[in-house]
């Protein structure tokens, strides 16, 4: 059950980072590789699958610790 708790953090931390660096031009903001997720009338989510395996390995290892 902790994975796909995992799974929903680091899905949020995926879309929500692209988001929060926005067009920021510091150094740690090209580790964000942005890939853009194209749906339906032309609505599109930034997505970094960077941040997404990252933050779901942490999560996942956090919430596994406190078990």
């Amino acid at each position: 059950m902790s994975l796909t708790k995992a799974i929903i953090v680091g899905a949020t931390g995926g879309i929500a980072a692209p988001f929060a660096i926005g067009g920021s031009t510091a150094p740690a903001a090209r580790l964000v590789d942005m890939v853009l997720i194209h749906g339906p009338n032309g609505v599109t989510i930034p997505w970094s699958w960077t941040v997404f395996c990252i933050v779901t390995l942490a999560a996942w290892g956090l919430l596994q610790a406190s078990r």
